[in-house]
């Protein structure tokens, strides 16, 4: 089959899990090294890491490729973080006792603590500033707002940097209100509501905040980064907060 139909064929689960998916995930392995466009490289090790049709070796081979090739890294981040190649952690520190009552957010905020989550975080990080086009650009934009997706609900994703800001403000749970008195005071108190907006931001991201961009321009490189920098600082601020508390 041509690479094409191979990824088709294989994104069905009863075709991977049956006789003929280890010969179309070796077919696409094989063909991976030779593909230059970044949509076909992202979504083919977004495959084969779903498909678990890889060995730990294989993963490993992907894993160097994504260390300085953005388009393999975007492959997986937007397979998830479970994929990344983390060393091994015990359970982080829980944040429940700086909240009144357990919510989605607070769950988040103590997941985001782990090696794990921070490593995704670093990571997309990494690929925002790295990125070569639009596919790089929209599939790690799309893979922030998936991961977080539980905190915005059915909220319409902003189309601009001023309504992605406007939208943190006024999606519900927000407020300071829904923290407990801590021992720390005012500083503390402050940090963690920034944590908050700064995870709700990470949960707007996705294909419309640069959508009227690419509309517009057909930029690549450097030159699509410095111009698309005022329409994600948003997102490159809130990635700091979350990674440097």
């Amino acid at each position: 089959p041509t690479v094409e139909v191979a990824r088709l064929m294989l994104s069905h689960p009863a075709v991977a899990n049956g006789s003929l998916g280890p010969i179309l995930g070796r077919f696409l392995l094989d063909h991976l090294p030779f593909e230059t466009a970044s949509r076909p490289i992202i979504d083919t090790v977004k495959l084969l890491l779903h498909s678990r049709l890889l060995n730990e070796q294989e993963i490993g081979r992907l894993w160097a490729r994504a260390q300085n090739q953005v388009a393999w890294l975007v492959g997986f981040l937007s397979a998830g973080p479970q994929y990344l190649n983390v060393p091994y952690e015990t359970e982080p520190e829980s944040h429940a006792s700086l909240f009144v009552e357990s919510s989605p957010i607070e769950a988040l905020l103590t997941r985001t603590g782990s090696v794990r989550d921070r490593h995704f975080l670093h990571f997309v990080e990494s690929a925002l500033k790295q990125a070569i086009d639009m596919d790089t650009v929209v599939d790690t934009l799309n893979a922030l707002g998936d991961y977080y997706k539980p905190l915005r609900g059915e909220e319409e994703l902003p189309r601009s940097a001023d309504a992605l800001r406007r939208a943190v403000g006024t999606i519900s749970g927000l407020s300071t209100e829904a923290f407990a008195q801590d021992h720390a005071g005012g500083r503390n108190h402050t940090r963690l509501h920034k944590q908050r907006a700064a995870l709700i931001t990470l949960s707007l991201c996705g294909e419309p905040l640069v959508a009227p961009f690419f509309a517009k321009s057909d930029a690549v490189g450097s030159l699509m980064r410095r111009k698309l920098e005022p329409v994600i600082s948003p997102v490159f601020s809130a990635l700091d907060t979350l990674l440097n508390p």
